[in-house]
């Protein structure tokens, strides 16, 4: 027999290999199997892919014949953990870090700031709220930082004076110029010159 180049036959699973030799001027053929398959695997990263390299090896009529399969293995893509904001001192700017806890791979983005401010009064404190917003990877993720605005304290204008009828007392009235506030002093010690 003369024998034309041999067919190889792999299983779903690459674990063993069949190979077929036929014979160039008859119907003859030969089966030769492999199920000792040698399998290198060279891994997948974030960014790059990793294949499983399998090779078959058999012998016929005194000669090796050999056959490799590579199987693709997809790159893994990064894998983000939450983001770590950092903050200017002064509230104005903001980026976020995200960081791949498989191979390290650091993305910093930058953060677009908004802020709703209450005011403060004469005797609470009031507040500036800033959050800032990144977008990574389809995600939108917020930070929040508050400022807080002290109390103001009472602006107290011109006292109103109030006399009894009889001048023998006056209740002097002082009021906030920011708000209802009013302190009201009574003397009823009047001193009198005539």
């Amino acid at each position: 027999h003369t024998y034309e180049e041999p067919v190889y036959s792999w299983s779903d699973d690459f674990s063993k290999v069949e190979v077929t030799f036929g014979c160039e001027d008859c119907d003859d053929e030969v089966k030769v199997t492999d199920e000792e398959i040698t399998k290198a695997t060279t891994a997948p990263t974030c960014e790059t892919a990793g294949k499983n390299e399998y090779t078959g090896t058999v012998t016929f009529g005194g000669t090796e014949y050999t056959d490799t399969k590579v199987e693709v293995l997809e790159a893994l893509g990064h894998s983000y953990s939450e983001p770590e904001f950092t903050w200017t001192e002064d509230l104005s700017g903001v980026t976020a870090t995200f960081e791949c806890g498989t191979c390290g791979d650091k993305e910093v983005v930058a953060g677009v700031i908004t802020s709703e401010t209450t005011n403060p009064s004469c005797e609470a404190d009031g507040k500036v709220v800033y959050t800032g917003k990144v977008t990574f990877e389809g995600e939108t993720i917020t930070d929040v930082q508050i400022k807080v605005l002290p109390a103001t304290g009472h602006t107290y204008e011109a006292p109103v004076y109030n006399w009894s009828d009889d001048f023998s007392k006056v209740e002097v009235t002082f009021g906030c110029a920011d708000c209802d506030d009013e302190v009201k002093v009574t003397d009823e010690e009047i001193t009198k010159a005539t």
